[in-house]
């Protein structure tokens, strides 16, 4: 016998269960990661009802999906009661960097939003801005606007539209779409290096707010600087949607611990050089997921 959601939201679990032996039921859902497309990713949805949660477990291919079955004993979860992150290891890789670059992606994380498919930079940083003192309570809608914000964009983009979707090839092959993606290369790589940045000033200045405060500063500026790479790779006939771009920040080491002052340490990265490289894509087939991981024709905008 299948349980009914509303009686589980009503604590009326134990009792039900009791009378039935109670069976997983099929309700999957795709969730997808993309920087580029995460290959062996390993993604965790953590579903609540009632204040109980359940996590279930996947790995995406290379096309960056996982497939999730929300049940467990019975208790079926519906998507809007999930949320996703996915989390890299030693086999994790980048699908625009090769499979050659396997573990690159160790240690590196992303985040999305309650009832989200898709988990990625622009997703990501929704979720950080959530954890600011304030945002606790705001809709899933409030938070992508902050993120518009925080990047420049207004509603009249047609970015704004595709910015927490899955912008990559399974989407289709749209050179506006993969504008997208190159910003949000550069926004990721951007927010894994000023997260290193506080991690490295230790104590407590590795929070949320810190975080918010330094990519508010700098994700715009990187923003401008890859749609100005991207403008200048076209100009010289490169196509969109077969480069990727990196971003070095060069920021400095900040002062530890009870020295790390904020301001200070904004003003210090305020007017730092950012490098955007641009390379063309491995030539793997996406099928395959082979490749060699080795970029031609860089470009580099200081």
């Amino acid at each position: 016998m299948k349980l009914n959601k509303l009686v589980v939201s009503m604590g009326l679990a134990t009792a039900v269960l009791a009378g039935c032996g109670g069976s997983d039921s099929d309700n999957s859902f795709t969730v997808t990661a993309i920087d580029g497309y995460i290959a062996k990713g390993k993604v965790k949805t953590t579903c609540t009802i009632g204040g109980v949660s359940e996590t279930f477990t996947g790995e995406t291919d290379v096309f960056g999906q996982a497939s999730i079955n929300p049940s467990r004993d019975g208790i079926v979860y519906l998507q809007d009661e999930c949320t996703s992150q996915v989390e890299g290891d030693d086999e994790t890789y980048d699908v625009d960097d090769g499979e050659a670059s396997k573990g690159a992606w160790k240690g590196k994380s992303m985040k999305s939003l309650p009832g989200l498919g898709v988990i990625n930079p622009f997703t990501d940083i929704a979720v950080t801005l959530s954890k600011v003192d304030g945002n606790e309570s705001l809709s899933n809608d409030q938070l992508k606007s902050k993120v518009l914000d925080m990047l420049g964009y207004d509603d009249t983009d047609k970015a704004a539209d595709v910015l927490f979707e899955d912008f990559g090839e399974n989407a289709g092959d749209s050179e506006d779409n993969a504008e997208v993606a190159l910003v949000a290369q550069g926004v990721f790589d951007a927010k894994v290096q000023v997260k290193e940045a506080l991690e490295k000033a230790g104590g407590n200045n590795d929070n949320a707010t810190n975080l918010v405060n330094l990519l508010t500063t700098k994700l715009p500026q990187v923003k401008e600087k890859v749609e100005k790479a991207v403008t200048d790779a076209k100009a010289v006939s490169q196509k969109v949607q077969d480069i990727k771009v990196t971003i070095d920040l060069d920021l400095p080491d900040p002062k530890a611990g009870d020295d790390f002052d904020l301001d200070e340490f904004l003003d210090d990265i305020k007017n730092i050089s950012i490098v955007v490289t641009i390379d063309k894509k491995p030539t793997d087939d996406p099928a395959t997921g082979t490749g060699t991981g080795t970029g031609t024709n860089g470009v580099n905008q200081g």
